[in-house]
């Protein structure tokens, strides 16, 4: 049986006609991509929300006033406390707005990448570890 045409020329008349085939392929590929870019940072930003509500959960008052019934009555924050806490309240608002607007039609994942870098949640415990001869 004896071909018409050669495989090599087979092969050069598919690709001559799958122009609209490798573009569409090209296409799905680049949108994979940023796909699993804007994956990427969401899931990012996603753990330093997690991280910031642990760091805040920290945050406690300096002094403490109680009632008879040994309620709280009042509590009171240091200057720095109270900064800590607003820094910390503010990233978290921040990021929430930033999540919610990637699901929106107009994301802003350049401003998510940036929020996310300048996230800062220090592990105080690990450095106060260190300082401590009796850990480990």
């Amino acid at each position: 049986m004896a071909m018409a045409t050669t495989v090599a020329e087979e092969v050069g008349k598919r690709v001559a006609d799958g122009g609209g085939e490798l573009q569409e392929r090209v296409i799905a590929t680049l949108a994979n991509r940023e796909m699993a870019s804007r994956e990427s940072a969401l899931l990012e930003a996603i753990g330093k929300v997690e991280q910031l509500r642990a760091a805040l959960r920290k945050v406690k008052p300096d002094q403490t006033l109680y009632d008879a019934d040994g309620k709280v009555a009042q509590a009171y924050f240091s200057k720095a406390k109270a900064d800590e806490k607003k820094k910390l309240e503010e990233q978290l608002a921040k990021l929430d707005a930033l999540i919610d607007k990637a699901f929106t039609k107009t994301p802003d994942f350049a401003a998510m990448r940036k929020a996310v870098e300048q996230v800062k949640v220090g592990k105080p415990d690990a450095a106060d570890d260190k300082d401590d001869p009796s850990a480990g």
